[in-house]
């Protein structure tokens, strides 16, 4: 996610990055790495407390479903800001699927 400074919570920007391969896990583990120290330096931050894994996932058809170990429930800025981060993750790497996000097995939103 890049700074913005702007109010909207969900709002963030893709950065690319090469990932081992291209699947949802590889992907969402990628961005559980938090950003790169140069991703860094260009303003790029993660709303995802570092330590988060991920716990499990499975695909079931068009949908992608992520287990982690610890992501906030509800409407706060944050959880909307991390939620925005792993939904656009799987948006912007795999057109036409969505996600369904649980946290410790219970679902989150």
């Amino acid at each position: 996610m890049s700074a913005s400074g702007g109010a909207d919570c969900a709002a963030v920007e893709p950065l690319d990055r090469e990932v081992q391969s291209r699947t949802p896990e590889a992907v969402l583990k990628a961005l559980l790495d938090g950003p790169t120290s140069r991703e860094t330096l260009e303003g790029a931050y993660s709303a995802i407390d570092r330590g988060t894994k991920l716990v499990s996932i499975k695909e079931e058809g068009q949908t992608i479903i992520a287990d982690f170990s610890n992501i906030p429930d509800g409407d706060s800025c944050r959880a909307k800001s991390i939620h925005a981060q792993i939904e656009q993750s799987i948006s912007h790497n795999f057109p036409g699927k969505s996600i369904k996000i649980l946290s410790q097995g219970q679902p989150v939103k």
